[in-house]
């Protein structure tokens, strides 16, 4: 380890944040304005490579000067599932999902620009998941009204999710939280994070701003909505790694003492890190289609 001083700024900079830092600081800025350096992909870049049965369709609304892009695709006569990513991504996140034949022969699959991200006011700070949840609700009714609807959330989208569940029981029929921060500071900040949020974050894209100032907030954000959890009523499942450094394996903990009247399954995955959703989308997969096979022999 060794430390850099920059005017009254000390950080710790290991290795590989060295390399990223070396790269962000000299070459993102130039670069910025690219949407690979905003982690977001076009409608049409999206549909781009993917097969005619794959493709999506995208759709924008607008609540006052706030700005929500989200896409859909497959039978509006099945259930509905809706991925909602975390920090620092966009609805792409969630693509590989919309390639899986199986999935989507039994639901209609729907994601979301959170907003701030992606195409959703890009840049914008949302600090409060009350806001964010204001912002969904739209998405949430549309679907939600006459048909069921799962969430599906991972990292920072998880409280998000939650909350949506909470606040529409009405709507939502299951709930899946991938690795998700639920738990007020039971996460990692790591040495990078003060960076960004010092005088030098102007020097990193703003998608990483967006994100950094989420981070920072975190845990007042997740204190405000604490008390939504007894409302959640609908089966929740949740899976997290037993070697998540960045959200810690005590939101389990937190999830199973505070979501008291859900009926839960939850599961730690051992020897998994934080990134379930990329190296273990089988298990995803598996546990959503369980919701939509649990919540179908309740309807029956």
């Amino acid at each position: 380890m060794k430390t850099i001083k920059l005017v009254n700024l000390k950080i710790k900079v290991s290795g590989i944040e060295n390399l990223c830092l070396i790269i962000l600081l000299f070459l993102l800025p130039g670069c910025s304005s690219l949407n690979y350096f905003k982690m977001r992909e076009s409608d049409k870049v999206f549909n781009q490579g993917l097969k005619n049965s794959e493709k999506v369709q995208f759709e924008r609304y607008r609540i006052k000067r706030n700005h929500i892009r989200y896409c859909h695709s497959g039978s509006d006569s099945l259930p509905v599932v809706l991925f909602i990513h975390g920090a620092p991504a966009s609805l792409s996140f969630w693509k590989p999902f919309f390639q899986d034949s199986l999935l989507k022969s039994k639901a209609e699959l729907v994601a979301v620009d959170r907003p701030g991200y992606g195409y959703s006011s890009f840049g914008r700070l949302y600090l409060s998941y009350y806001t964010q949840a204001s912002l969904l609700a739209p998405i949430i009714e549309k679907y939600g009204k006459n048909r069921q609807l799962i969430l599906v959330g991972s990292s920072y989208g998880g409280p998000l999710c939650a909350l949506l569940a909470a606040r529409f029981p009405e709507y939502v029929s299951g709930l899946l939280l991938v690795s998700s921060s639920i738990a007020p500071g039971e996460e990692a900040i790591w040495n990078i994070t003060h960076l960004i949020d010092s005088p030098l974050g102007e020097f990193f894209p703003r998608v990483l701003q967006v994100a950094t100032a989420e981070k920072i907030h975190h845990r007042k954000m997740l204190e405000e909505i604490k008390g939504e959890w007894s409302h959640i009523l609908c089966p929740l499942v949740m899976l997290h790694g037993s070697e998540d450094e960045l959200i810690f394996p005590t939101n389990v903990s937190f999830v199973y003492s505070k979501f008291w009247r859900a009926p839960k399954q939850i599961t730690i995955l051992g020897g998994l890190k934080h990134n379930i959703v990329d190296t273990r989308p089988k298990i995803v997969v598996e546990k959503i289609m369980e919701l939509l096979n649990q919540n179908a022999m309740v309807l029956k």
